[in-house]
């Protein structure tokens, strides 16, 4: 089995990112991968792809070869950023998730929250890996809802790896802000709105994110201790200039002493849209030894549906707060992502255990996420009917787009093409095993 020539041409645009070697084994995972139906092992995609799973040469791909994640990282933002024509601002939804990974041996492996089945009163553990996510949130016409393409990644490892290891232990957060900075100093002329949750909105984070073109939309602090406009210093006046104001009402204390809320439509998660009301007011956000920071917060009500009440805040005292609203919700699209990498590109069944090959492999099944919505977004945009179908689908899904491009993968195969009349053809034994071989995997 080869390469189809459009995965192969699309690859092509990140061959200064590994030597040739390496381009083309990724080349020939990533079209096993679109055929493959069960597990992301490497022995199950050498089985799709007509290999012997046990002396094919993928197995040490990701632990010998010569691949670069930054620059794949950085050539994927350039090729979002010009496929979708952003002009203006750039949002960058982040947060973090767990996948699990069985084996004593793996490494970064530590007990970690599981977000999906944990709540507020039960905390339900998982072993296996934590990654931070940061992804571009972009909407393709003809869909419904936004799409969050991921671009970087990082692996949270526990306190007592970092004290093993003699090194300061970092919190999602803090890598959160690290592949930021490093994706600012590489687009320095590029706007970025950062859009996270509550995990991502501490006040370091609304500090480091308050200078020039970077902003921050995130959950706030009920409770926040807030500070008013400082004082001009008169002239004569001994000691240094005030840096904040008098202390401001608490954010919850504004809430409950207003009668009259703003009233406004605005987009919700999911691609609706929801009447809310809120209130809006600014302030100095002051924490003790941090500083303080100018944010505009917002307290945001649904009064047509069942959503609990929420505190926002933005660096950015520009925004209207609906603008603040909709951009928070904007950030659903993570979690879909999320789910669909879980569910279609099956990240949790991976069997690397050494450092190289987890630091390698899973960014780039994130990685993939992005690139099978770039091949195929004008496929399925162009398209009148979805190839997967259920009662009350709006619109196409990511589901859509992986089975379009193994239907052409197919096709490319067997040397298929619309020209073709509706007659009988002749196909050789080895490539029907081949067909049968692959579709009789277990999902």
């Amino acid at each position: 089995m080869s390469v189809p020539s459009f995965i192969s041409d699309f690859m092509s645009i990140f061959s200064e990112c590994a030597s040739k070697p390496s381009m083309t084994r990724l080349c020939e995972l990533l079209t096993a991968r679109i055929l493959a139906i069960g597990k992301s092992t490497i022995s199950n995609l050498a089985r799709v792809y007509g290999l012997d799973p046990y002396a094919c040469p993928w197995h040490h791909v990701f632990s010998r070869y010569s691949i670069s994640l930054w620059p794949f990282s950085l050539t994927l933002i350039r090729l979002i950023i010009s496929t979708f024509s952003i002009s203006r601002n750039v949002i960058l939804a982040i947060d973090d998730t767990t996948c699990l990974h069985k084996g004593p041996k793996v490494f970064g492996r530590a007990k970690h929250r599981d977000g999906v089945r944990s709540s507020h009163g039960t905390l339900v553990p998982l072993m296996g890996h934590k990654w931070v996510v940061l992804s571009i949130v972009v909407r393709i016409p003809g869909t419904f809802r936004q799409w969050a393409l991921p671009i970087a990644v990082g692996l949270c490892r526990s306190s007592e790896f970092a004290k093993s290891q003699k090194k300061r232990h970092k919190t999602p957060a803090h890598i959160g802000r690290l592949l930021v900075a490093k994706i600012k100093r590489s687009f320095p002329k590029i706007n970025f709105i950062i859009v996270g949750d509550q995990g991502f909105g501490q006040h370091q984070s609304a500090k480091d994110f308050s200078k020039p073109g970077l902003t921050l939309v995130s959950k706030f602090y009920p409770d926040a201790v807030l500070r008013g406009l400082p004082q001009p210093k008169k002239k004569g006046q001994p000691g240094r200039q005030q840096t904040m104001g008098a202390r401001l009402p608490k954010p919850s204390e504004v809430v409950n002493l207003t009668e009259n809320f703003s009233k406004a439509t605005v987009s919700w998660y999911g691609g609706g849209e929801r009447d809310v009301e809120f209130i809006a007011n600014e302030g100095f956000w002051y924490r003790q030894g941090k500083g303080v920071v100018k944010v505009k917060w917002v307290f945001v009500r649904d009064i047509t549906g069942t959503h609990r009440d929420e505190y926002l805040y933005t660096t950015d005292t520009n925004l209207s707060p609906e603008e603040v609203i909709s951009l928070f919700t904007s950030r659903w699209a993570i979690e879909t992502t999320f789910q669909e990498c879980k569910g279609q590109l099956k990240i949790e069944s991976t069997r690397v255990w050494s450092e190289r090959s987890t630091l390698s492999l899973i960014p780039l099944i994130f990685g993939m996420y992005s690139m099978v919505v770039l091949i195929t977004k004008d496929k399925v945009t162009n398209s009148t009917r979805f190839p997967i179908s259920w009662p009350g689908k709006k619109g196409p899904t990511f589901s859509d787009m992986i089975l379009i491009l193994r239907r052409n993968t197919w096709e490319a195969y067997l040397n298929i093409n619309t020209q073709m009349d509706q007659g009988t053809y002749a196909i050789r034994s080895s490539e029907i095993r081949k067909i049968i071989g692959a579709l009789c995997q277990s999902g």
